[in-house]
């Protein structure tokens, strides 16, 4: 039996003209698009921060801020968390006293 190679697809490959003539000058200029839009839309994800690198605090944060953010983040202990929070609370601001 004879296969008939006047098809509409040219004889089963006449769809890899259409393919280079048609979809794939669409795909890339889709692609070009994309690219030319992303470069040029200035918004960029902020970087994230180093690995056990924190932010550094707000301006105008307290002591006692850094603290709770630090005792919140688990760096400090709960011990560790009170210890600090009495001795900012006993030293009224000021440098507490050595001990004898």
């Amino acid at each position: 039996m004879m296969w008939d190679h006047g098809s509409m697809w040219g004889g089963g490959w006449g769809f890899v003209p259409m393919l280079f003539g048609s979809v794939f000058p669409l795909l890339l200029l889709g692609l070009l698009v994309f690219l030319l839009v992303q470069a040029f839309s200035g918004q960029r994800a902020p970087a994230p921060p180093a690995p056990g690198v924190l932010p550094p605090p707000p301006r105008g944060e307290t002591a006692i801020e850094i603290a709770e953010r630090r005792y919140a983040a688990g760096e400090l202990s709960r011990d560790e968390f009170l210890r600090i929070r009495e001795d900012l609370a006993g030293s009224g601001g000021t440098t507490p006293a050595p001990s004898p």
